[in-house]
């Protein structure tokens, strides 16, 4: 690995640190919401489709979800570059996020496929 790889490297990985120690947090809020939407919305939504299907789909959103966490710690990383090194904005960026997020849950437990 040549020299400037390794800066990027050492520029960078403390704010994917950051950013993983705050997914732990990230899927506690959806895993939390996902069950409330479960129990608020339609119950029988399960029993709409084969429940197999539904939980394989749940399952995969949840995969989803997972891997477009990672646009926040590119985000980030990126418009430092730019030279925007603001604390706060990082916790705008993963509260943003956070909201996305339970709204595409509650959507995706109304319309599992």
């Amino acid at each position: 690995m040549n020299n400037l790889n390794k800066n990027i490297l050492e520029k960078y990985k403390p704010v994917f640190l950051k950013w993983e120690r705050r997914r732990i947090y990230y899927n506690l809020i959806l895993f939390i919401t996902f069950i409330y939407a479960l129990l608020i919305l339609d119950k029988d939504i399960i029993f709409k489709f084969k429940p197999q299907i539904v939980i394989c789909m749940w399952i995969l959103y949840g995969i989803g979800a997972n891997v477009l966490y990672l646009v926040a710690p590119i985000s980030e990383s990126y418009f430092s570059w730019l030279g925007f090194h603001k604390n706060w904005f990082s916790w705008i960026i993963f509260i943003v996020g956070i909201i996305i997020s339970v709204f595409l849950v509650f959507i995706c437990v109304l319309y599992p496929i």
